[in-house]
């Protein structure tokens, strides 16, 4: 796959191979979220309003940082949940079916 330059933003990947490539678009007013299967199809497309801050992925979903909200989605695009954060988080953690986030030195459960 080729994107263009300095288009890619964010990039993780789950223990079933399944990877996120986040890219920011419009200078950063939205960002577009692939999901690749291991065998290099596409498992998902997720457009999110804003700019991704963090992104991570597990149990068939993606969780993104946008501003002070964390937003969990299917790989179908589909919103399943919302978190607003006390401030903006630097980065958001996905495990075991729980949302984490890294905010002001603290590592806090939602």
């Amino acid at each position: 796959l080729t994107y263009a330059e300095n288009s890619i933003s964010l990039v993780e990947s789950d223990d079933k191979g399944h990877v996120a490539v986040c890219r920011s678009e419009f200078g950063g007013a939205k960002s577009s979220v692939t999901v690749f299967k291991k065998n290099g199809a596409r498992a998902g497309e997720i457009s999110i309003h804003g700019d991704s801050a963090s992104i991570d992925i597990g149990s068939n979903k993606i969780v993104t940082v946008v501003g002070d909200e964390i937003i969990v989605y299917n790989f179908k695009g589909e919103e399943k949940d919302r978190f607003r954060t006390e401030s903006s988080p630097s980065q958001v953690i996905f495990c075991d079916g729980e949302v984490y986030a890294v905010e002001n030195g603290f590592i806090r459960k939602y």
